[in-house]
């Protein structure tokens, strides 16, 4: 059985009437737009192409446990060094280092900022600390 059948079959096994993006929630409804690897749902053409696999499981498993989809938060501009400090001012020392990096990354995924992105920013932060 060739790779489109195996597809096609896949898309026709969802049995909702509509199908959503597992990253982004974009309404998927043709073949052309879905991509699945078997272990975690579906997810669009876009998101295929733009995240790297690593990615794309890191993400689909924080939108599971944490809810949410990249980009639902709408900001002109949110950066990660404004997410952590309003992350720490909510806080108040609730969390460990561990779930409160979990947390930032959450928050990050929800405006907007890719995993790439996020890291490249918390380097940034880090270099003006130490």
């Amino acid at each position: 059985m060739n790779v489109l059948m195996q597809l096609g079959q896949e898309f026709n096994k969802i049995k909702t009437t509509q199908k959503f993006c597992a990253i982004c929630n974009t309404n998927i409804d043709t073949m052309s737009q879905f991509f699945t690897d078997g272990e975690f749902g579906i997810i669009c053409k876009k998101c295929h192409d733009k995240f790297p696999e690593d990615d794309i499981k890191l993400m689909i498993n924080l939108f599971r446990i944490h809810g949410g989809y990249f980009g639902q938060e709408k900001s002109d501009f949110i950066s990660v060094k404004s997410l952590i400090k309003r992350f720490f001012s909510e806080i108040h020392g609730k969390f460990n280092i561990k779930e409160l990096n979990i947390r930032i990354l959450h928050k990050s995924l929800l405006y907007g900022i890719s995993p790439k992105d996020h890291l490249e920013n918390l380097k940034i932060i880090m270099d003006e600390f130490f």
